[in-house]
């Protein structure tokens, strides 16, 4: 595993062949600019340490951080745990095709960063994308099955939400979407079965919804404070509208219920 001190003062680092894993802390912190992944880096290992001060993970708080890229011929399949976490002038990033999964605040905090999600993805963990301000639009791949909580919340640019109908995902975890106050275009699956509590919270832009025809749960204030709500459509399979699910949707006033498909 490699570690480079992170007062150290240079503003890239080209890696030694001789190099083929990385630690979860290898450059966090540190006052880097620009850096390439070689290929002959094989393993990148997750950052952790939740506690008080403790927090750390590959790039993590790598504030000056402009340009990262992997070189030509990799296969990673894994972008580890807190991996950028609050790398906040990284303006793009090209997560690799061959990525199937995100790990837990991975992305978080990159708050110029966009990027496109890889077409085999299969899992996004928790807090992945939190407050990454500069996303605008989101589609997931078809093979996306695992979601988790608070994976796009307080996204504050974020626009378009695509989940296409070949993809299996089946629910909306909680806050997933909450406090993305520009969403306003959202197109889900007919096979999400759930939405769980609090995951479009707070999305004040969204002039309306139409479910899934597979939903069967709503959660608790799954889209409470969407005060431009105008219009939500239902659908014959849905069986439960927990507490305050459209609490304080101001400009509802027509509902479909229920839609026939």
């Amino acid at each position: 595993m490699f570690y480079f001190p992170c007062k150290k003062d240079a503003t890239n680092f080209n890696f030694p062949t001789t190099v083929k894993e990385l630690s979860g802390d290898a450059f966090s912190n540190n006052i880097l600019t620009s850096i390439i992944i070689p290929k002959h880096i094989t393993t990148l290992n997750d950052g952790g340490g939740e506690a008080a001060n403790s927090i750390f993970g590959t790039f993590y708080g790598c504030k000056n951080l402009t340009s990262l890229t992997f070189e030509r011929g990799e296969n990673y399949t894994y972008i580890p745990s807190y991996f950028l976490t609050k790398s906040e002038k990284l303006p793009s990033f090209i997560i690799p095709e061959t990525v199937l999964k995100i790990g837990r605040y991975a992305f978080s905090e990159c708050k110029s960063l966009t990027t496109q999600l890889p077409s085999k993805l299969e899992s996004i963990e928790r807090n992945a994308f939190q407050s990454c301000n500069a996303l605008k639009e989101i589609t997931f791949s078809k093979t996306l099955s695992s979601l988790g909580v608070e994976a796009f919340n307080n996204c504050g640019s974020l626009e378009k939400l695509t989940i296409p109908d070949d993809c299996v995902l089946t629910y909306i975890p909680s806050f997933c979407f909450r406090s993305n106050k520009n969403l306003r275009d959202v197109k889900l699956s007919g096979k999400i079965e759930a939405i769980h509590d609090g995951a479009f919270e707070y999305c004040n832009s969204l002039p309306t919804i139409d479910l899934s025809k597979d939903l069967r749960t709503i959660g608790e204030r799954a889209f409470s404070e969407c005060r431009r709500l105008k219009d939500v459509k239902f659908y014959n399979k849905l069986e439960a509208i927990h507490e305050g699910a459209f609490s304080r949707c101001s400009s509802l006033k027509k509902t479909s219920l229920f839609h026939r498909a």
